[in-house]
């Protein structure tokens, strides 16, 4: 069994976990304001999201706060979808999620983060591919390479959320060839493969010898590229999608090829 030793907090995000937990709103708010720290943004969100009680926080921090200021409304939308997501989906969680979200994008049309947050929300409230399409079509026109939106809109084309294997492929393909050589977008060809051994009977699916070059060759792409840099939790989650993916391919030596690498980056 494959076992990556990592820590609950990526390192870029610990300051921000620690204000968190510390209920220190300036200090959260200071951190999303940081132009250095804009690449963080998606996945500062999906952490404080993952935070155990952090509604608390983050609904004071909404009561507290001026009405203009989206950034409460944005994380605890994000808290609210991972509530909602739990073992059985709670459509009340989402539907509230949803609400705010809309709020936020109604006076920040530029919010990508809130945009791709309303991904998660479409495929849970089941609102259907094309409007998907249009959240998805707004994180692009901010950021066309956006690979948290992309990893989202992916499963909503997956066929267990009605899609195809095609428009998985396809879209995979689309958006890890217009990305830069070395970004992390190369793990939604993972992604998908992954997605099709799900839809698939048992079997050696990823160790097909076509599919195992396809991961190699999105691998090389991205994460295991010489441009590729360690600079947040995009980057080490595809280090562990891959790692999984040849792992469950029997690829033993590139599944720990990028189980070093994270190793390395995070010690």
């Amino acid at each position: 069994m494959l076992s990556v030793a990592r820590p609950d907090v990526a390192a870029p995000l610990v300051p921000l976990h620690a204000a968190v937990r510390a209920g220190d709103w300036p200090a959260v708010a200071a951190f999303f304001a940081d132009p250095a720290r804009e690449h963080l943004v998606d996945s500062a969100v999906f952490m404080i999201g993952e935070l155990d009680g952090v509604e608390v926080f983050l609904g004071d921090a909404l009561v507290r706060r001026p009405a203009t200021e989206t950034l409460p409304r944005l994380l605890l939308a994000a808290r609210l979808i991972r509530q909602g997501w739990g073992p059985a989906i709670s459509a009340d969680h989402l539907r509230r999620a949803e609400r705010l979200l809309i709020e936020t994008t109604a006076r920040e049309r530029h919010n990508a983060a809130a945009w791709t947050q309303r991904l998660r929300t479409a495929r849970g409230l089941r609102l259907g591919r094309s409007e998907a399409r249009r959240r998805y079509d707004e994180c692009a026109r901010l950021d066309p390479h956006r690979v948290a939106a992309q990893r989202l809109y992916l499963r909503q084309l997956s066929p267990m959320w009605g899609g195809s294997v095609e428009l998985m492929f396809g879209f995979a393909r689309e958006c890890v060839a217009a990305a830069p050589p070395g970004a992390a977008n190369g793990v939604l060809i993972a992604d998908a493969h992954l997605e099709r051994r799900r839809e698939l009977p048992p079997g050696p699916y990823l160790a097909d010898p076509a599919v195992l070059a396809d991961l190699h060759a999105a691998a090389r792409r991205s994460v295991r590229h010489p441009d590729s840099r360690p600079d947040g939790q995009s980057w080490a989650d595809a280090h562990l999608t891959f790692a999984s993916a040849f792992h469950l391919a029997g690829d033993d030596r590139a599944a720990e090829a990028h189980r070093r690498a994270l190793e390395t980056a995070w010690t």
